[in-house]
């Protein structure tokens, strides 16, 4: 983050936000979800992404869930919903973008520089990344501009509302509390993360869960389904630990704990170790049909 020299302009809080829309910058599973999220008590919501294919799944799922997630959280009507592929169109008139991308930090940091760029000075420019944190996606903004960043890590919404909101350490703490009000208000449950921390609050719990897991199986002491059968009967939770890496993608997990690793000491390397092979096979969980499960069959 560049050091400050002198003044700066300070972020000025938005009066009315009248039609503005909020912006996700990505259509993916996770993004067209938080759509949904925002869209729910009737703001306007534009979803930007470059692949024909994932515009058109976006466009489906936001249109099949939407009205359910309006009665959820008391709405009286959904937000309306634009998708394009144009990010200086998206985000022309946004109060807040949230980034919504693959956890490459060079991609996020270019979109970003596109987010500063064509953004309103008042745009609150937000990554919903799960493992960086945003002051390494902020790097090369200027000042100004990283008092508006921040992270919003969500979980798996619609169904899920909980919202993690961390400092780049250099956001305005008057956008922090703007984005604890205003996710509030549109039927969202946020915690505010009160220093950076790389995994926030519940994926630092959740990375020792996997990770220990991925590290019984490597050393051979028992198969997925036991683990997965025991964790669930024991601790009632409501997801097993190899059912949620294969909701969540492999590679993902794995780019994941390959961060971890570069910022931590004593991280274990078998469990990576497991990830590459599986992602070398190319099963990469229930997106790909094939992960620690075989989804392939009509039963799974």
């Amino acid at each position: 983050m560049p050091a400050t020299n002198g003044q700066h302009a300070t972020w000025a809080r938005p009066q009315d936000l009248g039609d503005r829309p909020v912006v996700v910058i990505g259509g993916g599973q996770l993004g067209r979800r938080i759509a949904v999220v925002w869209g729910a008590k009737g703001r306007p919501v534009v979803i930007c992404e470059k692949i024909p294919q994932v515009r058109e799944a976006a466009t489906a799922f936001y249109n099949a869930t939407i009205e359910d997630h309006v009665k959820s959280v008391g709405g009286t009507r959904a937000g309306n919903l634009s998708v394009t592929e144009d990010l200086e169109d998206a985000v022309k008139n946004a109060w807040l973008v949230i980034e919504a991308i693959p956890e490459r930090l060079s991609i996020k940091q270019d979109v970003f520089a596109l987010l500063e760029k064509h953004t309103p000075t008042d745009a609150i420019l937000a990554s919903n990344s799960s493992s960086f944190k945003s002051r390494e996606i902020a790097v090369n903004l200027n000042l100004d501009t990283a008092t508006r960043v921040l992270n919003m890590h969500y979980f798996t919404p619609p169904e899920n509302p909980c919202l993690e909101v961390m400092t780049s350490g250099s956001t305005d703490p008057k956008v922090i509390e703007f984005v604890l009000e205003q996710a509030t208000l549109h039927g969202q449950r946020p915690f505010h993360v009160l220093k950076e921390s790389s995994g926030f609050i519940e994926n630092r719990v959740w990375a020792a869960i996997k990770r220990e897991a991925l590290l019984v199986l490597a050393e051979g002491c028992c198969t997925v389904e036991a683990l997965d059968e025991l964790f669930m009967a024991h601790l009632k939770a409501g997801r097993a630990p190899f059912r949620y890496m294969d909701e969540i993608g492999l590679d993902v997990v794995l780019d994941i704990e390959e961060h971890y690793a570069e910022e931590r000491e004593g991280i274990p390397e078998a469990p990576r170790q497991l990830l590459r092979e599986y992602v070398n096979k190319g099963w990469l969980g229930c997106k790909t049909g094939r992960g620690f499960y075989d989804y392939s069959s009509s039963s799974a």
